[in-house]
């Protein structure tokens, strides 16, 4: 979480920094799908919904860094797809989550 606190601040302050951070997409996204599929820890789950904090903070990094490279977008539209078709927006979590998708659509 502070990792990707101190990488979205970078993107805001200076966004030269986005393109540079291109290269982590595949590992965003990995991590991303990780924590969507893995369901053996439930201490992170809130309200039914995979650790949000953490996809609400990878999605936003995500959102900086699409902005700047098309081949990162093509890399994330099948996770933005996914989560936006599977997140539960019956509850609050959910919809922070689905939120933070909608945004991160609308960036790139």
């Amino acid at each position: 979480m502070a990792t990707l606190t101190l990488m979205i601040e970078i993107c805001r302050y200076d966004s030269k920094y986005a393109a540079k951070f291109k290269r982590y997409v595949s590992n965003l996204v990995r991590i991303l799908k990780n924590v969507l599929q893995n369901s053996s820890n439930a201490d992170y789950d809130v309200g039914g919904v995979k650790d949000p904090f953490l996809q609400v903070k990878m999605l936003e990094l995500l959102g900086y860094i699409g902005q700047t490279s098309e081949e990162a977008t093509d890399e994330m539209s099948d996770i933005l797809a996914t989560i936006a078709t599977n997140t539960d927006s019956s509850k609050n979590p959910g919809n922070s989550v689905l939120s933070e998708c909608a945004r991160t659509i609308m960036r790139i």
